[in-house]
């Protein structure tokens, strides 16, 4: 990306186009923020006249999840833009990698649905996302505002209340469903879930235990976890709360670009409107993996 710093703005002869922070932008900027994602977050979010970091974090989330026009990876969830603690912005806002999905197997199941992987390809159009991606999205753009965000990440997230998940709606179904665009399954091309992207069916006993499967005894999926951006209007973060973690439940704002999307609710209440069944995480299941480099 093209960096932007203090001591080059003057000594090159670039056009200059002016953008107004809220603060020093991210630290994983680390030679600068790049004016493409100050370009693509005035031109595309509408943040021009914000005044308030919540409104940005808002409008920013909704632009990724209902307009950038990405999807989510309904065979298994794989990130495609962010390795480890890396995000690819520029990837990313062009929906280019060197990745493509391809199938592994010529055999359709009787829903005609084959096994798909995600796999090491030439750079192309690539728009194929998950939560990692999503959430850093939001943690990398937004910090490209100075808005000092976390990618919070929950685990043993369990299944999903009905939502919109990004990209996704009936024209992926390979079982004719209705609402058109909300999805409770998330994985339901995989051939070892069940195929319905609204599933309806409640627990089952087999062989003792307790599963949720449809009628041909294919298994609902869930989240094995979940990333979102989240954000503390006090200048906090997750570490501070250390040995108090209601508080920070109640103090933390969610941003979920992946799934809703969730515009700016407590965790308490996110986690409500988000998880289906008895699945409520522990508290001690939850972890902060902040991107450190933006590629």
């Amino acid at each position: 990306g093209t960096h932007i710093r203090k001591n080059n703005i003057f000594s090159e002869k670039i056009p200059l186009e002016a953008f107004v922070l809220y603060e020093e932008p991210a630290s994983f900027y680390q030679t600068g923020v790049w004016s493409e994602a100050l370009r693509f977050l005035f031109e595309k979010t509408n943040i021009n006249n914000d005044s308030q970091k919540e409104e940005s974090l808002e409008k920013i989330t909704q632009y990724l999840h209902s307009q950038h026009g990405v999807r989510y990876d309904i065979y298994s969830g794989t990130p495609s833009f962010t390795v480890f603690n890396s995000f690819y912005l520029m990837n990313y806002l062009k929906k280019e990698a060197p990745l493509q999905e391809k199938a592994v197997s010529n055999t359709p199941d009787k829903f005609n649905r084959v096994e798909k992987k995600i796999v090491k390809a030439s750079i192309q159009n690539f728009n194929i996302v998950n939560c990692n991606d999503q959430g850093a999205a939001v943690s990398v753009l937004s910090g490209a505002l100075g808005i000092k965000t976390e990618v919070l990440k929950i685990n043993d997230f369990g299944y999903i209340n009905e939502t919109k998940l990004v990209g996704i709606d009936n024209s992926f179904d390979f079982i004719s469903t209705s609402p058109p665009d909300v999805c409770n399954n998330p994985f339901f091309a995989n051939i070892y879930r069940s195929p319905l992207r609204i599933f309806n069916f409640k627990l089952k006993k087999i062989n003792g235990r307790d599963y949720i499967v449809d009628n041909d005894n294919l298994v609902r999926s869930g989240f094995g976890y979940h990333i979102v951006c989240a954000f503390l209007s006090n200048n906090k973060t997750f570490s501070d709360y250390a040995n108090n973690r209601n508080q920070y439940e109640k103090d933390v704002l969610i941003y979920d670009a992946c799934a809703g999307p969730t515009l700016g609710l407590d965790l308490d209440q996110y986690t409500k409107e988000a998880i289906d069944y008895n699945h409520k995480p522990d508290p001690k299941q939850r972890l902060v993996e902040n991107i450190s480099k933006v590629i």
